[in-house]
Order: structure tokens, then C-alpha cells, then sequence
């Protein structure tokens, strides 16, 4: 709905469990398709589709480092 993509999951990739400064969080994380639709942005300003070799260069929140790992797995 961010991004006007109709998805599939695939399969569950984990659980990431992390805490910030005041609060906790459970991440369910999943391996998702796209089915149809082209990207229109409903929040965001801006987007890039990258490779995962490129991960490396882009800033993510510090609970996403836990799942990336499982990503770069994939490719």
C-alpha cells in the first residue's frame, strides 16, 4: 500500500526481536514476490531498487542488520 505493489509471500524468512532506547519490537520478516503494479509512492519521496550488493551502501536502522545476513544468503 506504501508503494502500490500487489505482493505474494513467498515463505517467512524469521523473527527479529530488538530493543531501542524505550521500547522493543518484534519484526516478523517475510520473502516477498512482486506480482504486479509499478512502484507509486504514497509516503516516501523517493525510491532506488539496488542489488544486495549494494546494501553496503545505504543506511538502515540498526534492527534491520539482523535479517540482512539471510538476504545476501538468497541472491
Amino acid at each position: 500500500e506504501e508503494v502500490n505493489l500487489r505482493v505474494r509471500i513467498e515463505r517467512p524468512l524469521t523473527t527479529v526481536h530488538h530493543a531501542y532506547t524505550h521500547f522493543k519490537i518484534k519484526m516478523d520478516v517475510f520473502l516477498c514476490a512482486v506480482d504486479s503494479g509499478r512502484v507509486r509512492l504514497n509516503g516516501p519521496v523517493d525510491f532506488r531498487w539496488v542489488r544486495t550488493t549494494q546494501i553496503g551502501e545505504y543506511a538502515f536502522p540498526k534492527a534491520n542488520n539482523k535479517f540482512m545476513p539471510l538476504i545476501f544468503d538468497l541472491s
